[in-house]
């Protein structure tokens, strides 16, 4: 189920559909939109970059003290790798988007 959440999150992503702050969508006039888009994915890139990090410490933690799911027998680190991998794919998506505006999916143009 978590691999599920977070490759349906990676997808919404792509699309320009999740972790999108859209407060400004409607503040700012139409002139300054593709500035504030650039913003916007830069911010979204920077809290990604973030989350993979600790992620990732959260995921090292697991594979450093070998937790293991009792009933598969398991280990959890295989499961919650998807966690940081998720994030960096995510926040390597905003960073292009916000360097190479012609990339970008038509919800986050700034054509609104």
């Amino acid at each position: 189920m978590i691999w599920a959440g977070f490759l349906g999150s990676s997808m919404t992503t792509h699309k320009g559909l999740h972790l999108r702050p859209e407060i400004a969508d409607k503040l700012w006039p139409l002139k300054y939109h593709g500035v504030f888009n650039t913003a916007r994915h830069l911010l979204t890139a920077a809290f990604c970059f973030g989350a993979t990090w600790y992620g990732y410490l959260y995921v090292f933690e697991s594979f450093e003290l070998a937790d293991i799911n009792p009933i598969l027998n398991l280990k959890l680190w295989v499961v919650q790798i998807i966690i940081p991998l998720t994030f960096l794919s995510s926040g390597v998506r905003a960073l292009v988007y916000a360097l190479m505006p012609k990339l970008r999916p038509a919800a986050t143009r700034g054509s609104h």
